[in-house]
């Protein structure tokens, strides 16, 4: 089955699903945008390599909060707000890494990018 179709059946309208992604990736680009060029409050997660800005935070908060609005019986994943082991169910799942690419952020190197996903019946349909 392709992702329209896993999508229908769960009663998921992916075109409103991936007009919502677009938007909400574009809005959140301009936030990392305004920011690429600031002084950067920066910490270490688990693993002293792997990094996460005030930035992270906020694109995710925005984000999550949009789409919790937008799609109130949808499930969420997000990269900076996750506690303990990830769980992905049936239920359609949103999973946002709000600066993919934080390392190259935080150097000032224009790599990066705000990633959005969207899995139905654990199937990726959206990213």
């Amino acid at each position: 089955r392709g992702a329209r179709a896993i999508a229908e059946m769960a009663g998921v309208d992916l075109d409103q699903c991936y007009g919502a992604a677009v938007d909400l990736a574009d809005r959140a680009g301009r936030i990392a945008y305004n920011a690429y060029q600031k002084g950067k409050c920066v910490e270490a997660k688990a693993a002293s390599s792997d990094l996460v800005t005030e930035t992270d935070r906020a694109i995710e908060e925005f984000i999550l909060k949009e789409l919790r609005q937008k799609f109130p019986t949808h499930s969420f994943i997000g990269e900076e707000s996750i506690k303990g082991p990830c769980v992905l169910t049936d239920n359609p799942t949103w999973m946002i890494d709000p600066i993919d690419g934080t390392s190259n952020f935080i150097h000032g190197l224009p790599f990066s990018a705000v990633c959005i996903g969207l899995a139905v019946d654990k199937k990726v349909v959206l990213l």
